[in-house]
């Protein structure tokens, strides 16, 4: 399986990047910025790539992926020889078998908007942030989810000057996620004051199913 990195690349650097590092490769892991996660989803799965999941690797984040690779149509045909072939009868009159349908894990909610905040610790102190926040609790549309990421945890931190905002937009029905993982690197895992501590993985998947995705 080939390993990538492109954690450090931004925007059409890292698309381009990473489509002249695949190839032909068929089984990739590609670590990346939590930030990435939905634009890097959408740029695999244009490149025929299913089975994309996020894996959190001890605090590092990675994109792990497969696809089938199409047949060279170039190569030279293999010839049969038919005449050493025994031709069998089709049984007739087979009942149709019923097909089998897998609902998928979770269902995209209709208009459902997630804000995923993955910030430096410098920013998330800053007062842009305390008036993010503000203006949702007193706007007329408020998100589905906030997932809080990296140094962004601080603002779920009992003693921060955001974690009230946090707590009416619990009230309002708006769910709090916020990664254990970053929580404990940045020292708040026993100082959370709102929302739920979840792992990374489960993160993404909460923000991936919301028709739009805002991060900060």
């Amino acid at each position: 399986m080939l390993t990538i990195n492109i954690n450090d690349k931004h925007g059409n650097d890292a698309l381009n990047f990473l489509r002249d590092s695949i190839a032909n490769e068929k089984d990739i892991r590609v670590l990346i910025e939590p930030s990435q996660f939905v634009e890097i989803k959408k740029f695999l799965e244009s490149l025929n790539f299913s089975d994309i999941l996020p894996e959190d690797d001890d605090g590092n984040l990675f994109i792990v992926a497969s696809r089938e690779i199409e047949p060279d149509e170039n190569l030279t045909p293999v010839k049969i020889d038919e005449t050493h072939i025994e031709h069998v009868e089709e049984p007739q009159n087979i009942e149709p078998q019923p097909i089998t349908t897998v609902k998928p894990k979770a269902e995209i909610i209709k208009n459902s908007t997630g804000i995923l905040i993955s910030c430096e610790s410098a920013k998330c102190n800053s007062l842009f942030m305390k008036k993010f926040l503000s203006s949702l609790v007193n706007s007329n549309i408020k998100p589905n989810v906030i997932a809080l990421m990296n140094g962004s945890v601080k603002l779920a931190a009992y003693n921060s000057n955001t974690c009230e905002y946090l707590k009416k937009l619990e009230d309002y029905g708006v769910k709090i996620l916020i990664s254990d993982s970053c929580a404990d690197r940045m020292g708040i895992s026993e100082a959370v004051g709102a929302g739920v501590m979840v792992d990374t993985v489960d993160i993404l998947e909460e923000i991936f199913v919301c028709e739009k995705v805002i991060s900060i």
